[in-house]
């Protein structure tokens, strides 16, 4: 995946750049999971790799299901997309926006895999404890 991630990091960092300059980092991340959800949507992508439909076809169809949750610059940023053929890079767009967003909000996400489930006293000792070690919330 490394080659996907290259390729696609030159679009999250100019997603990212356009959010912080917006002031809309969760606006744009929901509007970047939005559209990978509807890309990765199997009657959408049946759609969106018919040859025998034109680019402007493509753009209006994303466009007109993402439109209400989605700003025109953020309308714009998918129209890249389809124009240079990088819709299958959504799913890498939308993960690399998240680490750069936990980085810029000194964020990090973490999993337990526990045998039993924790109590509420257990998550809050656990998550004190990392964000004291990783100086970061958790």
């Amino acid at each position: 995946m490394p080659e996907i991630t290259t390729i696609a990091r030159p679009y999250a960092v100019a997603a990212f750049d356009q959010a912080s300059q917006e002031d809309a980092l969760e606006s744009w991340d929901s509007a970047l999971q939005l559209m990978s959800a509807v890309v990765a949507d199997p009657i959408v992508s049946r759609l969106v790799n018919d040859p025998q439909k034109s680019r402007e076809d493509t753009i209006s169809l994303l466009i007109n299901i993402c439109q209400e949750h989605a700003s025109k610059t953020q309308q714009n940023f998918l129209k890249i997309l389809v124009d240079n053929q990088r819709l299958n890079l959504l799913t890498e767009i939308v993960r690399l926006f998240g680490e750069m967003s936990a980085e810029l909000k000194q964020r990090i996400g973490v999993q337990v895999h526990s045998s039993y489930e924790l109590s509420e006293e257990q998550i809050t000792a656990l998550s004190d404890s990392l964000e004291k070690r990783l100086g970061r919330a958790v």
